[in-house]
C-alpha cells in the first residue's frame, strides 16, 4: 500500500492509509503537446528551404534550439508541477503537498476529526470516461478546504478517506467511553 518507505512529515506511530496523486490523463495531454510541437517543428524543417531563403541559416537553427529548449523546459517544469502534488491521508490526519513551482511548495494539513466532509465531483464525458475528477475535503476552518483537482476514481477515493475518517471517530470514541469507564469519580449530568 506504501509507495514510499520513509516520509519524514509522518509523526511516530502515524500510518498512511491512502496517497493520492494526479491522474495519468494529466501526462497523456503533456506528452500530446510534445507531440504537436513535434510536428509543426517535422514540417518547418521540411519547408525550411523557403525560411532558408528568408533567413539566415544560423539564425534559423538557433531560433529552432531556443523554440524546443524553451518548450522542453516549460513542459519539464510543468510534469515535475502534477508529479509532486501529493495527497497522504494517515491514520490521524489529511496532508495536502500541493507543488506550486520549482521553489515554492504548499502545505496543508488537517487532523481527522476537524474533516467535516468529503466529497466527490466529475464533469463531463471525459472525467466519465476516464474516471478521475475532484475531490473536496471540507474541514472545520474557513481558510484550510483541501482540492484534489483531476484525481483519479475520485468516488472511489472519497469513499476511502470518509471510511478512514470513520474508523479515527470510532476509535477515539471507543478510547474515550474506555477512560471515562476507568475513571469512577467522573459522573454523567
Amino acid at each position: 500500500m506504501n509507495e514510499f518507505t520513509h516520509i519524514p512529515f509522518l509523526k511516530s506511530g502515524e500510518q498512511i492509509q491512502l496517497i493520492l496523486h494526479r491522474h495519468w490523463i494529466v501526462f497523456l495531454f503533456k506528452w500530446l503537446f510534445l507531440l504537436t510541437i513535434f510536428l509543426i517543428s517535422f514540417f518547418v524543417l521540411i519547408f525550411s528551404h523557403e525560411f532558408l531563403q528568408i533567413i539566415n541559416t544560423s539564425v534559423f537553427w538557433m531560433v529552432l534550439s531556443v523554440f524546443w529548449m524553451v518548450t522542453l523546459s516549460f513542459t519539464y517544469l510543468s510534469w515535475l508541477n502534477d508529479e509532486l502534488d501529493l495527497f497522504v491521508i494517515t491514520d490521524h490526519r489529511i496532508i495536502g503537498i500541493e507543488q506550486l513551482s520549482v521553489f515554492s511548495r504548499k502545505i496543508a494539513e488537517s487532523p481527522l476529526d476537524r474533516i467535516q466532509e468529503v466529497d466527490a465531483e466529475q464533469r463531463g464525458v471525459l472525467q466519465t470516461l476516464f474516471d478521475f475528477g475532484t475531490v473536496n475535503i471540507h474541514t472545520a476552518s474557513e481558510t484550510s478546504n483541501m482540492t484534489v483537482s483531476i484525481a483519479p476514481s475520485p468516488v472511489e477515493n472519497a469513499r476511502k478517506i470518509n471510511n478512514i475518517i470513520q474508523d479515527f471517530r470510532s476509535k477515539r470514541v471507543v478510547s474515550f467511553d474506555t477512560k471515562k469507564s476507568e475513571n469512577p469519580e467522573i459522573t454523567p449530568v
